[in-house]
């Protein structure tokens, strides 16, 4: 089977999946690959209107891991690595979690000028 890592990409595959890209293979990937809970991220707060269904930002969150490889973690060790060995422990977020805290009725102000 031939693969990309997310998705089966065998001739078979594609050809009944109608020119669409196949169903994903989680199975096949290897763990840590998906979004792990226990990464650095931010939470994007939106409020979604009612009538057009447009979401408009109102905050963000920085949700810590708390795991001590992580860089962007509170309790990451400030004096972690060496000038022999620097510090090699990831630097990286894990993606936004988009979280809509309400529905408002109505539009938005972009689609109310319209």
């Amino acid at each position: 089977m031939f693969t990309n890592g997310l998705y089966d990409l065998t001739p078979d595959a594609i050809m009944t999946s109608g020119g669409r890209l196949p169903r994903p293979i989680g199975f096949l990937l290897k763990p840590g690959i998906l979004r792990s809970k226990n990464m650095c991220h931010r939470q994007l707060l939106f409020q979604q209107s009612q009538d057009c269904a447009h979401l408009t930002k109102t905050g963000e969150i920085a949700v810590d891991c708390r795991y001590p490889k992580c860089f962007n973690s509170s309790i990451h060790p400030p004096r972690c690595g060496t000038s022999k060995a620097p510090c090699s422990c990831r630097r990286y977020f894990d993606n936004p979690v988009r979280k809509i805290t309400a529905v408002v009725p109505g539009r938005c102000n972009a689609c109310r000028g319209c």
